[in-house]
């Protein structure tokens, strides 16, 4: 695997590439995920999300893994889907429910993920999980 020379945790900004596993702390403020960073080990499971990036076993599709770890509220982001090209195709993530993961599939290959604006919403407050693109 070639190693990044950008960061992959910038400005509340994350790039994923496919074969990748991290974490990233993050703290919240105000409705928002802030002084987000990645980190080597999840020593703060309490504000440490854990993301997975991958191509489906033997296929072209690519499966993706959020763990929300904040008890009260539930983490949504919107993503682009960098093709071949470079072009970003947008998209956003499902709800992620507190402490709980959620696992996006598609049938193609995406070189990168760009996970960005992150928004935590008091599950009090959630209406419905609507898994919108």
């Amino acid at each position: 695997m070639i190693p990044l020379y950008w960061p992959r945790v910038f400005n509340e900004v994350i790039s994923v590439l496919p074969g990748e596993s991290f974490y990233v702390e993050a703290e919240l403020e105000g409705g928002k995920l802030v002084n987000m960073k990645e980190v080597s080990e999840n020593s703060n499971p309490d504000k440490t999300i854990i993301i997975k990036f991958n191509q489906v076993e033997n296929e072209t599709g690519m499966m993706l893994s959020i763990y929300n770890p904040f008890e009260t509220v539930v983490l949504k982001f919107n993503m682009d889907m960098v093709d071949f090209f470079g072009t970003p195709h947008k998209t956003s993530s499902c709800p992620i429910m507190p402490q709980a993961y959620i696992f996006e599939s598609w049938p193609h290959p995406i070189p990168e993920l760009i996970i960005k604006n992150p928004v935590a919403v008091p599950v009090h407050k959630m209406e419905a999980v609507e898994c919108i693109y």
